[in-house]
Parts: structure tokens; C-alpha cells; sequence
């Protein structure tokens, strides 16, 4: 459920994680955007709007030091602009995301052999030596 009090980076930098599931904070200035919070504490950025009489959610970025309050604001009204023009901004069924690698699942990888690390955005993600039996 949102909490209807607008975002601030004090609000935000003060913001707790909940001990499970999601909080979202709705922004006072630029209508659809919020921000969601997991358990994790995690700080996403997301677009919540209503297009041809579906909700769409757009993820817009994680909250970080690359990416503050003003930067959300900013691309949010861009993508209403889009919307108002009738562009689509939703994800396209099978179309890679910001950032990925392209690896595909973990079966698939299985499938070429023998990986011992893949690159995923911008950490590393670990995975044990996958031999095929």
C-alpha cells in the first residue's frame, strides 16, 4: 500500500526497511512516480501509470549515489511526456534489460560446458564449476 507523503532526500535517506515485503512512498511533485522499498532495503524508483485503462509499473532506476530524487523526477516527466504522445514505454516481451549481459538462464549456460564466474550488471556473481554429468 503507498503512503501518500511526498519524497524528500531527507525522507528517503531516513527511510527503514520493513521486515518483509514492500513499502512505496508516493512523490508529491511528479504524479505516478513513488519510490519502493523491500526488506532488502533496496531503493527503487519506479512509474506507476494508467495507459489505455491498464496500470503500467516502469522501473525507472535504483536509488544511489549515481541516481538521486532530482534525477527520478527528471526522467519520470520524460516518460509522461512519451505516454502523453502515445509512445509506448513499456518493456517489450523478451527485450534485454538496461544492463544485462545477455547469458540467458542458468540452463542454458549449463548447456555450453564448464563457467566458473558471468557478469551480471555491474557486480560479479559467483557461480560454482558446472561440469555436464
Amino acid at each position: 500500500m503507498a503512503n501518500k507523503v511526498g519524497l524528500t532526500d531527507a525522507r528517503i535517506a531516513g527511510l527503514k526497511a520493513p521486515a518483509s515485503g514492500q513499502i512505496e512512498v508516493a512523490d508529491g511533485i511528479v504524479t505516478g512516480l513513488r519510490l519502493r522499498m523491500g526488506a532488502s532495503g533496496t531503493k527503487t524508483y519506479i512509474l506507476r501509470k494508467r495507459v489505455q485503462g491498464k496500470w503500467l509499473n516502469v522501473t525507472i532506476g535504483r536509488h544511489g549515489p549515481n541516481f538521486t530524487l532530482a534525477h527520478a523526477r527528471r526522467k519520470a516527466r520524460d516518460l509522461l511526456v512519451d505516454v502523453e504522445q502515445g509512445k509506448s514505454i513499456a518493456r517489450k516481451p523478451g527485450a534485454k534489460r538496461k544492463g544485462s549481459k545477455g547469458v540467458g538462464t542458468v540452463g542454458r549456460v549449463r548447456q555450453g560446458g564448464v563457467i566458473s564466474a558471468v557478469a551480471v550488471g555491474h557486480r560479479q556473481a559467483a557461480l560454482a564449476v558446472m561440469c555436464r554429468g
